[in-house]
């Protein structure tokens, strides 16, 4: 992955946000299937990578505080699982407040499949779900700090329906 160099602090509330807001190209890759399709997938090891550049190593300069994990499921005989994190970041010597985030994922699927002309139920268990949903939290933290704001503003639904198309996306 082809790594930025983070400038000296842009003075004043967006400071952060400026540094963060922008991700390169090979960061981000298109989601081409599900609910998501259409939408950008963004490269994890990004956020870790740019957080580590600008608060310090893991753990020093920045940490990830998982505080609850859960399942639901559905009517339909599926489960989902959720995480909750609080992202803390160290400036000046003093950690910040919690940074929430939440994220989610699916981890029992019932699907339908058709086989000789027969509909055929199976269920599918993503053994990687719990690890995806604590992902998904540290993204929606980190978005807090403005990570990936250029993608998710310009992928921001509004409330009519349409998408922004005013922001300028990395080529």
């Amino acid at each position: 992955m082809q790594t930025t160099a983070i400038q000296n602090q842009t003075p004043g509330n967006l400071g952060i946000y400026n540094q963060v807001r922008s991700v390169p190209a090979d960061a981000i890759s298109p989601i081409t299937g599900g609910p998501m399709k259409g939408k950008s997938n963004i490269n994890p090891m990004w956020r870790l990578e740019m957080l580590t550049r600008l608060f310090g190593p893991s753990g020093i300069g920045w940490k990830i505080e998982q505080v609850s994990r859960w399942t639901e499921s559905t009517g339909q005989g599926e489960v989902a699982v959720f995480c909750e994190v609080n992202l803390y970041v160290k400036q000046d010597g003093r950690w910040s407040e919690p940074i929430f985030g939440q994220g989610g994922n699916m981890l029992m699927r019932r699907t339908t499949e058709w086989v000789n002309g027969q509909p055929v139920q199976s269920v599918h268990i993503d053994d990687e779900a719990y690890k995806k949903a604590y992902t998904d939290a540290v993204s929606v933290a980190c978005k807090a700090l403005g990570f990936a704001a250029d993608v998710y503003y310009r992928q921001d639904e509004t409330k009519d329906g349409t998408f922004r198309q005013d922001a300028v996306l990395p080529p």
